[in-house]
């Protein structure tokens, strides 16, 4: 069982694009992922999007990857989807991360402490190269 681990279950995230469909799809099959006991969140990076970039209206996961300067081939396809959800969802983290690092809050929105920024520009670079390095 991929959850399990030396007999312990692992947490479980459920991470999805747009994933209302998905939960009312699988619910429709007699699958409730909530019924897991192991499941702690349900993470959708078509709200993350609109979360970070403010927008109202939901994008796709092309639109998303594509605006992230990510390469897609192939959308739409179950496969291909689910590697690109994920490098969806770190880049929406990493483009926080840089836009929180950068701000001076002008807005009087949540900005990083200065002696945090250096750690994170740090952290943003490493992760960057490593997601850049990883073979799409």
């Amino acid at each position: 069982n991929v959850a399990e681990h030396d007999g312990e279950k692992r947490n479980i995230i459920f991470l999805g694009h747009d994933t209302k469909q998905d939960i009312a799809y699988l619910r429709k099959l007699g699958y409730d992922p909530d019924n897991l006991a192991n499941l702690i969140e349900f993470q959708d990076t078509a709200a993350m999007w609109r979360a970070v970039t403010g927008e109202q209206s939901t994008r796709g996961l092309a639109h998303i990857m594509y605006a992230l300067e990510l390469e897609s081939w192939n959308t739409h396809n179950a496969g291909n989807d689910a590697v690109y959800t994920v490098h969806a969802m770190i880049g929406i983290c990493i483009k926080d991360l840089q836009k929180k690092a950068s701000d001076e809050d002008d807005e009087g929105g949540v900005s990083l402490l200065p002696e945090k920024k250096m750690d994170v520009e740090k952290e943003v670079k490493k992760i960057t190269k490593k997601f850049v390095e990883w073979d799409m």
